[in-house]
């Protein structure tokens, strides 16, 4: 038998190869055998996948010392697909909290954050690697551009809030730990480091010990001299600091270390020819000479933390301290040329201002400042450009826009919102507030379809495939039905309104009996993004509903919550399984102060359709299968505990410590902010039933083998006798997924 196989791209000889052969049952047609000695010839044939793409560095915080955020990189946009996620266990923990609600004495809401320079862990990408410090765990990382694997780390002994700089194999970053240090990029080895003050006191900040002088504004390098400030707060002196980038010391022309009295530099420094530049959060950013460390004056407008250079020297910083906008500036005289109103962002290249606004992203004509287009965007956070075209960063997702005409080339899904983005080397790299650094590359035409849910149709009859059934009820907060029509790439709307799923591995749904199901297999679960203090969160009084089938067991096996549970610390709340029965684990406020697990008296059956519910009122907990009543307890009490932060997800056992996905599938799963009565839950149990497993196929031994041999580098064939004659069918499978399947 000769079997033609589709083509293999990005990396795929490093895929394994998994032959799978079955044997039906007697009543299938039979094919006389020719001999009981079967071989399978799998010609496999390897096309890598080529684009023509110029390299580019990413080297610094937006691109270089300008802060441009332009780069000379140009992908096909239109076929970028997401190919790697790195996921940290925690969220960015910004030094800031964020704006205030309001401003009272003026009147004021919807006021813009000034010092919102470290809502994601900033990255530069510079030939096959990627670098990154945390906020989360104080740790400076290097990842392989093209897997995403970690290369090394290094850890500080506080928060890493702006990313690194590299230059000529060295690794310049700060921290809030008072100290500047150089690395070795390949190795992550310490090359030197320098404190411009010694630590007086340790001061509690954000869940950690620092120093009065936190370097929160990265290190900028310049020919042979590194520049960084050391700085917390007004009433404190700050030190701005000139060293040799080879040695970290203040010495020789134009190396400094300035006391610099009323003053915050917090936030990326920016550097030209002859001018430092230094945002200070809620005021205006300070000019500096380059040389020697003199203060050249200030500027005029608000506050803010986003601050670049044009191409010549101007200057534009903001948001300012109300509703928000954006200043320019002479960098000469530091006086004010353009106030833009509800400015937040802005990228300037050529004769084009490409701005984010209050309702979107705009192109404006700088010498005729005139709108050339306008693209409605909600909750846009930072804009990028590379060769023609404009990225931005939005909530759950990423964009790319057409320079010219404002068109919209691609959309791209992402965990969280997205507030950095780096274009080096044929990729595109989002990161995210909720710790999740995705890496887009384009891929060939033909693969491109694979970001929109894989269909298989596990019934032999293909049923017509139902539409999502009509569903409202009182204090319905959340529900996810896995159906083509609802999802978009690896995201499942909320039907009520709520926050939605991503999908996380496989997004491959199943069809039985005409009902769609995401197929669960190990490596696939759905994070819910955002903090536990949302409003859709259950907070004492709820109920939640699912319909699944587990097809494995797990000691700790999850379909939906959100915990953190290490033993000594259970907080939380979780709908899942012990090993081969129903649980539901929940802490409340008024409880002993841990997870409370209650489990069916009974197991489950494996890959057996359930519907399985819980509820609890704030005084009692209740578990049901299919209905029935199977566990109840009154040891919790009052508001559910949840920690300050954790994976709220489906599919999964998640927490810091532990992450075990199940295998299965899953219909629906629906959260009340209420408790449903019995009767409601025995009626949604009879009203949709899924057919019983059907009995599994007879397995029959082998004679002998099988055996795989390699016979080329591109052909590979199987060897197995069966026992008597029988048909056989021949399965191929690439990392875990079904390509190809024979029978003879």
């Amino acid at each position: 038998m000769t079997v033609s196989f589709p083509e293999f791209h990005n990396g795929a000889q490093d895929k394994t190869m998994i032959l799978h052969h079955t044997f039906p049952s007697e009543s299938m047609p039979m094919k006389p055998c020719l001999h009981p000695f079967w071989c399978l010839l799998i010609c496999l044939t390897m096309i890598p996948c080529v684009f023509r793409i110029d390299a580019e560095d990413w080297p610094s915080y937006r691109h270089d010392t300008y802060r441009s955020g332009v780069t000379s990189e140009d992908l096909r946009a239109e076929r970028l697909q997401k190919v790697w996620t790195w996921q940290s266990p925690h969220p960015a923990e910004p030094a800031w909290p964020g704006p205030a609600k309001w401003d009272a004495y003026a009147g004021i809401k919807g006021l813009k954050s000034m010092r919102n320079y470290d809502p994601a862990f900033h990255l530069v990408a510079v030939g096959d690697r990627v670098y990154f410090g945390s906020s989360a765990d104080d740790a400076m990382r290097a990842l392989d551009a093209k897997t995403g694997e970690q290369r090394w780390i290094f850890h500080a002994d506080a928060p890493i809030r702006i990313a690194p700089t590299i230059v000529d194999g060295r690794l310049y970053m700060g921290s809030d730990d008072g100290v500047a240090r150089c690395l070795d990029a390949e190795t992550g080895e310490v090359i030197w480091s320098y404190r411009p003050k010694e630590v007086e006191r340790w001061i509690l900040n954000n869940g950690h010990w620092i120093p009065f002088w936190p370097i929160r504004t990265g290190v900028t390098v310049m020919g042979d001299t590194a520049y960084f400030a050391a700085s917390l707060l007004p009433w404190k002196e700050s030190y701005l600091c000139a060293v040799d980038s080879l040695t970290g010391l203040p010495e020789g022309p134009g190396r400094f270390v300035k006391r610099i009295e009323d003053a915050t530099f917090e936030g990326a420094l920016l550097a030209s020819s002859d001018h430092l530049v230094a945002p200070q959060g809620r005021v205006s950013p300070l000019i500096y000479r380059r040389s020697d460390g003199e203060l050249l004056g200030g500027l005029k407008g608000g506050g803010g933390c986003f601050v670049m250079l044009t191409p010549d020297e101007e200057i534009l910083h903001g948001p300012g301290n109300k509703t928000g906008w954006v200043t320019g500036s002479q960098m000469n005289n530091q006086t004010t040329y353009a106030t833009f109103k509800d400015a937040s962002a802005m990228v300037v290249h050529g004769k084009t201002t490409f701005m984010i606004t209050e309702t979107g992203v705009s192109a404006l004509d700088r010498q005729e400042r005139q709108e050339q287009w306008s693209q409605a965007y909600d909750k846009a956070f930072t804009l990028i450009k590379g060769g023609g075209e404009i990225y931005v960063g939005g909530e759950d997702r990423c964009v790319a826009l057409d320079a010219t005409t404002g068109d919209l080339l691609w959309e791209g899904q992402v965990q969280g919102r997205a507030h950095g983005l780096v274009l080096a080397h044929g990729a595109l790299y989002a990161t995210t507030d909720e710790g999740a650094i995705h890496c887009f590359r384009p891929v060939a035409q033909e693969d491109h379809a694979s970001e929109s849910p894989s269909v298989e149709v596990l019934e032999e009859e293909r049923e017509p495939l139902q539409p999502i059934e009509v569903f409202e009820s009182d204090q319905l907060v959340s529900r996810w039905v896995f159906h083509r029509e609802v999802m978009e790439g690896k995201q499942v709307r909320n039907l009520a309104s709520g926050r939605p799923i991503h999908l996380v591995g496989s997004s491959q749904l199943a069809r039985v009996e005409g009902l769609e199901v995401l197929r669960l297999d190990g490596k696939t679960s759905g994070l819910i993004r955002g903090d536990l203090s949302h409003a859709d969160m259950p907070v004492e009084t709820f109920s939640v509903e699912a319909w699944v089938r587990v097809d494995e067991p797990l000691s700790w096996g999850g379909i939906i919550g959100a915990i953190q549970d290490n033993g000594s610390y259970e907080k939380g709340w979780l709908l899942g399984f012990q090993d081969q029965r129903f649980s539901f684990a929940l802490n409340g406020q008024g409880g002993p102060d841990r997870l409370q697990y209650m489990a069916a008296d009974q197991n489950f059956d494996l890959k057996r359709w359930y519907y399985l519910s819980a509820s609890y009122d704030g005084k009692r907990m209740r578990l049901y299968v299919d209905g029935e009543p199977v566990a109840e307890s009154t040891q919790q009490s009052g508001p559910i505990q949840y920690p300050p932060s954790a994976f709220f997800e489906v599919g999964a056992y998640h927490d810091q410590d532990e992450h075990y996905q199940t295998k299965g599938m899953l219909h629906e799963v629906r959260v009340y902010h209420r408790v449903l009565s019995a009767e409601e839950m025995a009626q949604h149990a009879i009203h949709r039933r899924f057919p019983l497993p059907e009995p599994p196929e007879p397995v029959l031994e082998l004679a002998e083998g099988p055996v795989l041999t390699f016979t080329s580098s591109t052909s590979a064939r199987v060897d197995f006798e069966t026992l008597s004659d029988a048909p056989t069918r021949v399965s191929l499978e690439l990392d875990g997924e079904r390509i190809g399947s024979w029978v003879s």
